[in-house]
């Protein structure tokens, strides 16, 4: 009967379970919830300010009325090339403003909000690439 207790211990110590949930705004919200990847984009990052695509993050669906529709709920990235820096207020980003993402780093923006309001600048003379895969 130890050893059993024993394993029983060591396999719930080995596979921690890792749910994570912060309140937000009154509601219980979980930031590591199953997502399934659904599209993909490069997106070439230069002088002007630049979103993701609508009709990447927002898909229309014929079956669903527009209440309904499915968006993306994270947008993972990777940054080739150059740095670029970001914001989701709905504001563009300069290239001495905004979040700074350095070239061969990846982020995730979580939220359709944050998603809709996403915008990258590159930040010095040459243009960067961004790999993006989303998920809902």
């Amino acid at each position: 009967m130890k050893r059993f207790l024993a394993l029983a211990l060591a396999l719930c110590l080995a596979a921690p379970l890792s749910l994570s949930a912060q309140q937000a705004g009154g509601k219980l919200t979980d930031t590591t919830a199953i997502r399934v990847s659904y599209d993909s984009e490069k997106i070439a990052v230069s002088t002007a300010a630049i979103g993701f695509t609508a009709s990447k993050i927002s898909p229309t669906n014929a079956n669903r009325d527009a209440a309904t529709q499915l968006k993306a709920s994270a947008a993972t990235c990777s940054v080739e090339s150059a740095s670029i820096r970001i914001l989701t207020t709905g504001t563009s980003p300069t290239s001495t403003t905004g979040f700074l993402i350095a070239a061969g780093s990846s982020f995730t923006i979580f939220g359709s909000t944050d998603i809709a309001n996403f915008k990258a600048i590159r930040t010095g003379g040459s243009d960067a690439a961004l790999n993006c895969v989303y998920a809902r």
